[in-house]
């Protein structure tokens, strides 16, 4: 039992993998970094937003938001706009071209999926679906307070990344 044990987990990790390297082949025709899609998705959910929230989203410094909102404003993805409530903050917008490249990645996401479910029946899907379901559960069970199957996959990377800063903090 132990090797099917670690057989199910390397298929897991090989998945993971092999779904980043297929993604990322097709980024690297993109005037866009993979690591800039979560920020445009996140202006383009809430047009008008300021830096600082983004940066609490993402879980990153404002610094680097600022830089990379700079780098994106350049490309003509994002502008920004001074507030009229507070003339030394500029409100955040993506442009007709942030939204076609953003529509774009998700269509790059999409493909890699179907790709990768293609010639599953909807029977095994739900069956997949109900396997994975419960891995996470065992997982949930014994190390965390909560299920973290109800969890969005935006809320367990800020739990990922808020761990990794407690583990920095402790050294």
């Amino acid at each position: 039992m132990k090797n099917l044990n670690l057989d199910v987990a390397h298929f897991i990790e090989k998945i993971h993998l092999i779904k980043r390297i297929l993604i990322q082949k097709q980024f690297n025709d993109l005037p866009v970094y993979h690591g800039q899609i979560p920020l445009l998705n996140y202006v383009k959910k809430h047009d008008g937003c300021f830096q600082v929230e983004i940066a609490d989203y993402l879980l990153v410094t404002p610094a680097s938001i600022a830089l990379s909102t700079k780098r994106l404003e350049k490309a003509g993805f994002l502008t920004k706009k001074i507030d009229s409530d507070n003339l030394r903050c500029k409100k955040i917008y993506i442009t007709d071209k942030g939204r076609e490249i953003t529509d774009k990645c998700k269509e790059i996401f999409d493909t890699v999926d179907s790709q990768m479910l293609q010639g599953f029946t909807e029977d095994e899907l739900s069956q997949l679906n109900l396997f994975l379901e419960r891995m996470i559960k065992n997982l949930s069970d014994k190390n965390f307070n909560n299920d973290m199957s109800i969890l969005s996959i935006g809320e367990l990377i800020k739990i990922m990344k808020s761990t990794h800063r407690e583990e920095k903090d402790n050294d």
